[in-house]
């Protein structure tokens, strides 16, 4: 007999697939219509997987998006297939290697792998995340080719930003907790880059901490918490991934990039980025374009 605390481990999709008793067609990813499955009854799993579930109430009136990470733990869980409709998502974290969307799952603030997020939507904001998912599972029924994942993704990618959309739009507590401070960190920061001015000045902890509506000393304790080092470090650390991902994917110098990412002076990057990564921008450009 199975020990009551032990979890079962759902850790890929096939795997996922067999609770649904549906076909696999891609081993990375997965859309599950309700309407179709039959009652499912899981005792005690951890998911390990990205998972997204719409589901419609009174006649699609109104519904709730719900979220999981990966770690989240599931306890007893039983569904019945008269009870709902809607929609399932799930996606390994594979599925996002090498894309701009793994440096952005953090700014999707209603991932969390210890809890579940409900957000409640309408029913206009459910045909909407239903053609999302309608659209991912078209693009599943045809053979895998070399833009599959692109497709695949960046269909992930407009339907987490719909949903951030609607958090904002209901004032959702996802996006004003303070247990979700890295998450706006990020997004913070991804601003201040895309937006930079030539000569700018790096974020400092206290603007950021300023545009956040909390202090300083809060910020950094909050940071520390959450990501297990300082507000500086992890800012530093944020500009320095920006970076190499330039380095990686562009042809620009280290001048344009350093300027770009609001340094006033190119080695001034140069000393952090070898600080951080024990190699400078070059070096780090040149073994990624040997690899």
């Amino acid at each position: 007999m199975r020990d009551p605390q032990q979890y079962i481990e759902i850790d890929t999709i096939a795997k996922c697939n067999a609770y649904f008793g549906i076909e696999t067609k891609h081993p990375l990813v997965s859309i599950v219509d309700l309407s179709t499955v039959s009652d499912i009854d899981i005792d005690q799993a951890q998911l390990h997987l990205y998972a997204v579930v719409c589901a419609s109430l009174d006649g699609n009136i109104s519904g709730h998006v719900r979220f999981y990470a990966p770690g989240h733990k599931i306890g007893s869980y039983n569904y019945n297939s008269l009870d709902i409709d809607g929609w399932i998502l799930i996606f390994h974290p594979d599925l996002l290697e090498d894309t701009l969307l793994a440096r952005r799952m953090s700014e999707y603030a209603f991932f969390d792998c210890k809890n579940s997020t409900t957000l409640h939507i309408d029913k206009h904001e459910i045909r909407t995340i239903n053609n999302c998912m309608l659209s991912l599972r078209e693009e599943l029924q045809n053979d895998t080719d070399r833009y599959t994942q692109r497709i695949l993704v960046s269909g992930i990618a407009v339907l987490l930003s719909i949903c951030m959309r609607y958090a904002e739009h209901h004032t959702s507590p996802i996006m004003t907790s303070n247990k979700n401070v890295v998450a706006r960190l990020n997004t913070l920061l991804n601003f201040r880059i895309s937006h930079s001015m030539t000569n700018s000045e790096l974020p400092s902890v206290a603007e950021c901490a300023r545009a956040l509506g909390i202090s300083a000393n809060y910020l950094g304790d909050l940071v520390r918490k959450q990501a297990g080092c300082t507000a500086k470090e992890y800012i530093q650390n944020y500009i320095v991934n920006e970076a190499k991902i330039q380095l990686s994917r562009s042809s620009r110098t280290i001048n344009q990039i350093a300027l770009d990412l609001g340094f006033k002076y190119a080695h001034h990057l140069t000393r952090l980025f070898k600080r951080i990564t024990g190699m400078t921008p070059n070096q780090y450009r040149m073994r990624e374009k040997s690899v």
